[in-house]
């Protein structure tokens, strides 16, 4: 399967099924889940596993995941079968143009290993732990940050606040207008999911606008499934929303926050561009898969 960067991961699909919801079963070899861990994989963030999770696993033996279906593909599935699921996953089928072989459009609900039982018992057992996912519909799950040093910024002009808090961050920008500049944003690996950001500050609402631009339009012909595909993941969202140019096919990634007399820092600043750009990220291959299918 494809994750969000990197090559991609070995997975054994032990069975899906299309029932209430769309699930699947993976099998994993140990060091597969290791980056699966690592690079929060089928949304597995820090936020959604219990405490003391991995005491309850073995190194060195393989995993099983259950996985849910986001809702806004769930969807889109339809009525398919669990069969069409599966052949989603190689490309072909009826599903073949959902992004279903992507690992972001899946939750992992629970995370077992198969324990041996003594020798007069038939059958196995699983053992392992259910994860946030298995109880709750995704809105944007938190992450762990650490909150950097701040320096507040009081007294200027709206406009004036936000070049100044660019010109002493760390964010690589380009002005492009007066009150708007542009943010290149790159893999750390080199790959080639990198986009644009911009950031509009509007000093009469008085409010900071950022988009995640996707690098591609989508062509006419697929603007409707694509459209489709974002209003069910905007149903989602805690933060920030998808939009989609029907002229053109130009789709970004909004957030925005009004600011008005209260205190706008540069973790402030830091937050808002990592939300932004963190939302394109999360959906580029999906995004991708919709526009060349």
């Amino acid at each position: 399967m494809r994750p969000p960067a990197g090559d991609d991961v070995a997975v054994q699909v032990i069975s899906a099924a299309r029932t209430e919801d769309c699930t699947l079963r993976l099998r994993l070899d140990w060091s597969t889940f290791e980056r699966v861990l690592s690079d929060s994989l089928f949304n597995l963030l820090p936020a959604v596993l219990p405490e003391q999770a991995m005491s309850l696993l073995q190194p060195n033996r393989d995993v099983l995941l259950a996985l849910r279906i986001r809702p806004a593909l769930l969807r889109m599935v339809g009525n398919s079968s669990g069969d069409d699921v599966v052949a989603a996953l190689n490309g072909k089928g009826p599903l073949a143009s959902l992004p279903l072989a992507e690992t972001e459009s899946w939750l992992a609900t629970e995370i077992t290993q198969e324990v041996d039982v003594p020798a007069h018992m038939q059958g196995s057992l699983d053992m392992g732990f259910a994860t946030l996912w298995s109880t709750r519909r995704p809105t944007s799950p938190p992450r762990a940050e650490e909150r950097d040093d701040v320096e507040i910024t009081y007294g200027l002009p709206f406009v004036d606040r936000i070049r100044e808090l660019l010109e002493k961050s760390e964010w690589q920008w380009e002005l492009v207008d007066e009150a708007v500049w542009r943010l290149p944003v790159t893999d750390e690996d080199g790959s080639e999911e990198s986009f644009n950001g911009v950031l509009a500050a509007y000093s009469d609402v008085e409010t900071v606008v950022v988009w995640a631009v996707f690098p591609y339009q989508m062509p006419e012909e697929r603007r409707d499934e694509v459209a489709r595909y974002l209003i069910g993941v905007n149903y989602e969202l805690a933060v920030g929303a998808f939009e989609m140019d029907l002229s053109d096919g130009e789709v970004r990634f909004r957030v925005g926050m009004p600011i008005g007399d209260l205190p706008f820092d540069n973790d402030s600043l830091r937050r808002l561009l990592e939300a932004c750009f963190h939302g394109m990220a999360e959906h580029y291959r999906a995004l991708d898969t919709l526009l060349r299918s």
